[in-house]
């Protein structure tokens, strides 16, 4: 059983066995995310709230997952796109 920990606007965060998870309310069972600490799980939807990018790939893909405005969620890929830097292969070797 998961215990309501907080609810901020549509999101609520819930604390399960192992993790938190955080559900946005007007979305259906696909609009949620986990996470290992609380602190992390209110940062995000801090973020989504005042509609931020996120730096970190796991925090753009938690954001993607919870929201519901596709023009944010574009937002968020176009960065994922740009962030993606090509590996340095030596062929010398």
């Amino acid at each position: 059983m998961a215990k309501v920990v907080d609810v901020i606007h549509e999101y609520k965060i819930l604390k399960t066995k192992r993790d938190f998870v955080v559900i946005n309310t007007r979305g259906n069972n696909c609009n949620h995310s986990h996470f290992l600490h609380e602190r992390a799980a209110r940062n995000l939807i801090d973020i989504v709230l005042r509609k931020q990018i996120p730096k970190s790939m796991y925090f753009q893909e938690a954001a993607k997952r919870i929201i519901l405005d596709e023009s944010y969620e574009e937002k968020i890929i176009l960065n994922q796109r740009k962030s993606k830097k090509e590996r340095y292969v030596n062929n010398c070797r």
